[in-house]
């Protein structure tokens, strides 16, 4: 890719989308989009946990976060958290 004049190297990571229920969550990433766990980080002290899950074909993930003291629904306008690009 170019950019700038220049040549890129770069690779989509991951998409990182905040979720109030992680286990209905993960039971829709693994059963309806095929997706597996590939790597889970929890962060107790700081209330929250990290679910990575991929199709395992070319390495992009979707990086769910479970925050534990969430009460209200996400919406739209803060549900979704960030996209990692590598470069």
């Amino acid at each position: 890719m170019k950019y700038g004049g220049y040549e890129m190297a770069s690779k989509m990571l991951h998409t990182c989308i905040r979720v109030k229920d992680l286990d209905k969550s993960l039971k829709f990433y693994k059963e309806a989009l095929g997706l597996v766990e590939t790597r889970r980080r929890d962060y107790p002290e700081y209330k929250f946990s990290l679910v990575y899950l991929s199709d395992k074909e070319d390495g992009y993930e979707v990086e769910l976060t479970y925050n534990y003291d969430q009460e209200k629904p996400y919406d739209l306008g803060n549900g979704f958290s960030h996209i990692a690009v590598g470069v």
